[in-house]
């Protein structure tokens, strides 16, 4: 994008912002049309759109006279624009929300220009083996500080909400309603008013009817890790994560537990038989011994056996 920018300007050619968005999208999916599907690439352009968008609206909102007081604005402003781009996306693939993004955004945002600027001149001089080595430690520097910070505010766990249940649905419903929520404050109308909270309604029904399905709902998944059977039995908004060995269970029940929305999670030991509604479910171990007296439904295979 920053490529395309300059070129526009080099042939007194400024063009709409949207418009080189696009252009290099479609540039980067011409080479890479895969790149359409990476978590990175989404959220990068939803940022940027975002920025573009979103932050002159902000600056206009409010301009403050002192120096100090107007630059802090306009991180922040950047770091809610951002923000609000990648939302709807964050919480769709990794269902947490990070409270501290305002603090990050301001301690880094700055040593963004002088990482960027730096970089470009320590490839050039390195092309031409003109580096020397104060620029090449000022440089990592820089680097090994910002990544300080990045790794601090990731340590501070209390500040991320987590396992927030989030489907595409809701993902779209979001964007809609920021959408509508923006145009709303840019010409504050009737119209727009309505288009926004038509859109909460929207977001909250489907919520309510997601919850709705949930109680209804009895499901059993058979999971699967490395030298270990865990069974999922979902009933209503509580689970029973039934496996051999509990340490060895991963995130398996906590991922579940936030895509169906669950709120209790129990742990029981794996037996050998279940009654499932008017099925039978056998669980065979390495012994290979079966029930030869009782009618089987299910019969699931845990450890190799020369029973196979």
């Amino acid at each position: 994008m920053f490529s395309f920018v300059v070129y526009s300007l080099y042939l007194n050619r400024p063009t709409n912002s949207f418009n080189i968005i696009a252009l290099s999208i479609l540039f980067i999916l011409l080479v890479k049309p895969l790149f359409l599907f990476q978590v990175g690439f989404q959220m990068s352009y939803a940022a940027v759109f975002a920025i573009v968008w979103v932050y002159p609206k902000l600056q206009k909102f409010w301009f403050p006279d002192n120096f100090i007081v107007r630059k802090i604005w306009q991180l922040l402003s950047v770091s809610i624009a951002a923000q609000l781009g990648v939302l709807p996306i964050s919480l769709f693939y990794f269902h947490q929300f990070p409270a501290l993004f305002f603090v990050s955004n301001l301690l880094i945002i700055p040593f963004l220009g002088l990482i960027l600027g730096l970089g470009i001149v320590v490839i050039l001089l390195a092309l031409t083996n003109l580096l020397p080595q104060f620029l090449v430690d000022g440089f990592n520097w820089a680097i090994h500080f910002m990544n300080s910070i990045v790794g601090w505010v990731a340590r501070q766990e209390g500040f991320i909400i987590k396992n927030i249940p989030f489907d595409s649905v809701q993902m779209i419903a979001g964007y809609f309603i920021i959408t509508a929520l923006v145009l709303f404050l840019s010409r504050p109308r009737r119209k727009s008013a309505l288009v926004f909270f038509d859109g909460l309604i929207i977001f909250q029904s489907w919520t309510i009817w997601n919850q709705t399905q949930v109680h209804q709902k009895e499901t059993i998944v058979l999971a699967h890790r490395t030298r270990n059977t865990i069974l999922l039995h979902q009933l209503g908004d509580s689970i029973s994560v039934i496996t051999s060995d509990s340490d060895n269970i991963g995130t398996v029940s906590t991922d579940y537990a936030v895509a169906e929305r669950i709120q209790k999670v129990n742990n029981s030991v794996l037996r050998n038989s279940y009654q499932i509604g008017d099925k039978k479910l056998f669980v065979m171990d390495s012994l290979g011994i079966l029930p030869l007296e009782e009618q089987l439904d299910y019969l699931l295979l845990t450890q190799p056996s020369k029973a196979y």
